[in-house]
């Protein structure tokens, strides 16, 4: 008790996880307001620059701050290269991958053995729209990006994919598509100031 302890910022971040996931998902950023420690009192290292922290930013590192009377995690990109594989810098899109990954293979075993009565049959239907509605929690929770589903996600059962001659190998076949929501990185707030003869 009241010992303290140096712990790579790596603790940190397991711990936010920990504990934003049950509540927010694993696409919603611990970091900022949801970076905020509750039990780190300080830090090792001197504060960095305003263009120090862009150009860490820049190559993949996270940067825990002194910030607003605490320690924040203020950062949440992956370790991918930028330039060649942008799709992947978003930290909290590759951790919802992974999650996507393990819920559908999950949905996906519960129709092993199940006869597959049809291209467009009861088994077929049934697969297709558990795996919708699986998708359909991530969408309403936010972590996919559309004004509607059908621009968020898409699952593809049909006849393309299970064809006769996968069925004939006696495999159920699904080809699931998602847009996964961004996070904001920067904010930028422009005012405008008007004259009390202007309108708004």
């Amino acid at each position: 008790m009241g010992t303290l302890r140096s712990l790579p910022p790596s603790a940190l971040i397991a711990g936010l996880c920990a504990r934003n996931d049950p509540t927010y998902g694993p696409n919603r950023p611990a970091a900022g307001n949801n970076g905020q420690s509750l039990f780190v009192v300080d830090l090792t290292q001197p504060d960095w620059t305003d263009a120090q922290r862009q150009t860490l930013n820049g190559s993949g590192v996270n940067v825990v701050r002194r910030m607003l009377g605490g320690i924040r995690n203020y950062g949440w990109r992956s370790l991918t290269n930028p330039a060649s594989d942008a799709s992947w810098v978003d930290f909290g899109n590759g951790r919802l991958y992974t999650r996507l990954s393990a819920e559908l293979n999950l949905v996906g075993e519960n129709f092993v053995f199940w006869p597959i009565d049809g291209q467009n049959g009861h088994t077929i239907s049934t697969f297709h729209d558990s795996l919708a509605g699986q998708l359909m929690f991530h969408y309403n929770a936010g972590e996919l990006f559309g004004d509607t589903a059908d621009q968020a996600f898409a699952v593809d059962t049909g006849p393309n994919v299970n064809t006769l001659d996968t069925i004939s190998r006696n495999e159920l076949h699904a080809v699931c598509r998602v847009k996964m929501a961004p996070f904001a990185e920067w904010v930028v707030i422009q005012i405008v100031k008007r004259q009390v003869t202007q309108p708004l």
